[in-house]
């Protein structure tokens, strides 16, 4: 992914981009998606000149406008932009600087920002995913894998005395910004700013699978109800919940949507769900593959009893083949 970024004369940055929406008649949603970017990132982020536009996105809307804006450039910023900042990126506390490689967005890495996107927090220091550890520490364990080989850093796992919850945490300054600059994701309450699937993932299938697996992963459930399994997905942020519908409708595994929840009781649904999709967090493999194999529904408290037997499944779980068995 080309990272150079472009520094315009002060005002012409704005100009171009307004010039560029106003000569193609585009809305702010239409012009963020033909640069396969965030609109409100496109809108507040790089209109205010607060961020400064990649090379690749500035040579796109020069070409959409059909001017040449390089007489205005005063620098370009190298690749390792993030890196050049110095000081700033120490992460919280005063340790020193926690750099990260340029991550590819690909599976992996759209399954965990997925997962953020669930049950995430953002800050300018960190980025944190929270778990049960009683029940979800492999969970955590195999995004920590995803991190390792995306960022080219260790992350850390915490579990706090006396509390059920396990933390992975991403201390890296650098890491926060360019989620920031590259995605439009905002520091802070992700319901009060809305935050969202970023149009890069949704524009691409095999990206909006991952993510939606790392979305159902932490803020969805596998869960028995009644004589049932149903598969659902939770969430107050009605932006993020809409997008989640779009891409569960369009794989044909979502029936039912409401307020706060999108989902599925039909059992025909979840093996399809299971079958693109899959999971990699073992508690729903396993409400899963039970029922599948001897239609056993399980409570959450019978789940101790089977994790042995899960050890070493292969991830991301899609299908009976993820473990050696013979598919449907």
């Amino acid at each position: 992914m080309n990272c150079q970024r472009i520094r315009l004369k002060k005002g012409k940055q704005k100009e171009l981009i307004e010039k560029t929406k106003s000569k193609n008649n585009f809305t702010w949603k239409q012009f963020a998606g033909v640069l396969v970017i965030n609109t409100s990132y496109l809108c507040h982020e790089l209109r205010s000149e607060k961020r400064l536009l990649r090379k690749d996105l500035f040579q796109k809307i020069c070409n959409l406008v059909n001017e040449d804006y390089s007489f205005f450039i005063e620098e370009i910023l190298d690749s390792n932009w993030g890196q050049m900042k110095g000081g700033s990126n120490s992460n919280a506390g005063g340790k020193g600087e926690v750099k990260i490689k340029i991550p590819e967005l690909n599976s992996r890495f759209s399954e965990l920002l997925g997962a953020y996107l669930g049950d995430g927090t953002l800050t300018k220091y960190f980025m944190r995913i929270t778990a049960d550890h009683r029940y979800s520490l492999p969970y955590l364990q195999y995004l920590a894998s995803i991190v390792e080989e995306s960022l080219g850093i260790k992350p850390s796992i915490r579990i706090p005395s006396n509390r059920n919850i396990a933390y992975l945490e991403i201390r890296s300054k650098q890491f926060s910004d360019y989620l920031k600059e590259e995605f439009g994701f905002s520091f802070g309450d992700k319901i009060k700013n809305k935050q969202r699937i970023p149009e890069q993932i949704l524009k691409d299938q095999r990206l909006s699978i991952a993510c939606l697996r790392g979305l159902m992963d932490t803020d969805g459930s596998i869960s028995k109800r009644g004589n049932q399994l149903c598969l659902e997905f939770t969430s107050k942020n009605p932006v993020l919940l809409d997008q989640v519908w779009k891409i569960g409708t369009r794989l044909g595994v979502f029936t039912h949507q409401s307020k706060e929840q999108v989902g599925t009781n039909s059992w025909p649904k979840i093996v399809r769900y299971f079958n693109l999709v899959g999971s990699s967090d073992r508690i729903h493999i396993i409400r899963f593959n039970e029922k599948f194999c001897d239609n056993k529904l399980l409570y959450k408290k019978d789940l101790f009893a089977y994790f042995k037997k899960y050890d070493g499944v292969l991830l991301p779980f899609r299908g009976l083949w993820s473990i050696g068995m013979t598919p449907p």
